[in-house]
């Protein structure tokens, strides 16, 4: 049979565009079984790429993120949101364009 996934993770838009130094991190929404928990009880990591898919950096938290994509130059660049939760896991990816 197939697994039932029970942990759904919102990351909102899949392509942002960004000004180069101004980016933002939106926070994620994280639900487990149709309901909606505390981020702070999920395990987040994030991984940054460079459009060739090298990998730039791992962070634990948004904000660690949100500075190194600031100090980025103009390019398209990828980020991988890892979330865990009571042995599952999810990845979602974001495009993120930044432009002078």
């Amino acid at each position: 049979g197939s697994i039932i996934q029970s942990l759904k993770v919102d990351i909102g838009d899949s392509v942002v565009n960004s000004k180069v130094g101004e980016y933002k991190e939106n926070a994620i929404t994280i639900r487990y079984n149709g309901i909606t928990i505390d981020n702070s009880k999920a395990n987040i990591s994030y991984k940054l790429y460079s459009s060739s898919g090298s990998q730039l950096g791992s962070y634990n938290s948004s904000s660690e993120l949100e500075s190194k994509v600031n100090t980025l130059a103009a390019g398209n660049y990828k980020i991988s949101y890892i979330v865990s939760y009571k042995g599952e896991s999810v990845i979602e990816e974001k495009t993120v364009n930044l432009h002078n």
